[in-house]
């Protein structure tokens, strides 16, 4: 079987990418060349995409022991579940999957973490698209999918579970492929402590 080199990346003066070669079967470069045409996607920003999901996302499920399941099967095998199973294994996945999975891959269980968890989760699943943004303190999130009410009953109560344990009141709203939250930071209450006591000492020196 023919060796090939591949191009990873490229150096850009405003980019923290490197320029790294390395030798590959030549059928596995045929195959990349195609998906890459399918896809409408450079070589470089292919391979670059698949090194992301295994670097960042697979590795780790690979320590949790996860296989990997088309999205009718796992459609199939929600339906026979009911509304109160669905919430009970979402609560079940929430305070302990989960939080496991977050702990290892980001040291640690934070409203970042729980957003980077599910950007990743919409990053590398084909049947999950997941939206974040914010003004200021109030903070909108979207999961977007095509699996069918029992798994947005799922998704809701997995938010849910995972905002309770950071202690962040969230507001829900359910659609047949679509989970809804919106929730605000803490942060001007944070902020506006420091500021108190600070105001107090200066009006206690006068």
């Amino acid at each position: 079987m023919h060796v090939g080199a591949i191009l990873l990346s490229t150096r850009n003066s405003d980019t923290r990418s490197i320029t790294r070669t390395v030798r590959i079967d030549e059928d596995v470069q045929d195959a990349i060349e195609h998906i890459a045409e399918q896809q409408n996607l450079s070589v470089n920003a292919l391979v670059n995409k698949a090194l992301r999901k295994f670097a960042f996302w697979d590795t780790a499920l690979e320590k949790f022991e996860a296989v990997s399941t088309p999205s009718q099967l796992l459609v199939k095998m929600m339906e026979y579940l009911s509304d109160q199973n669905a919430k009970d294994l979402a609560r079940s996945a929430g305070t302990n999957i989960a939080k496991e999975l977050m702990q290892f891959m980001f040291k640690e269980v934070t409203l970042n973490a729980v957003l980077r968890h599910f950007e990743l989760q919409g990053v590398h699943h084909v049947s999950i698209h997941f939206d974040h943004s914010n003004e200021g303190e109030a903070h909108t999130i979207v999961m977007r999918h095509t699996m069918g009410p029992k798994w947005s009953i799922f998704y809701e109560e997995l938010i849910r579970s995972l905002f309770t344990e950071l202690g962040i009141l969230i507001e829900l709203e359910r659609l047949d492929n679509q989970v809804t939250g919106r929730f605000r930071t803490a942060r001007t209450a944070q902020e506006a402590a420091p500021r108190a006591t600070a105001m107090s000492i200066a009006r206690s020196a006068f």
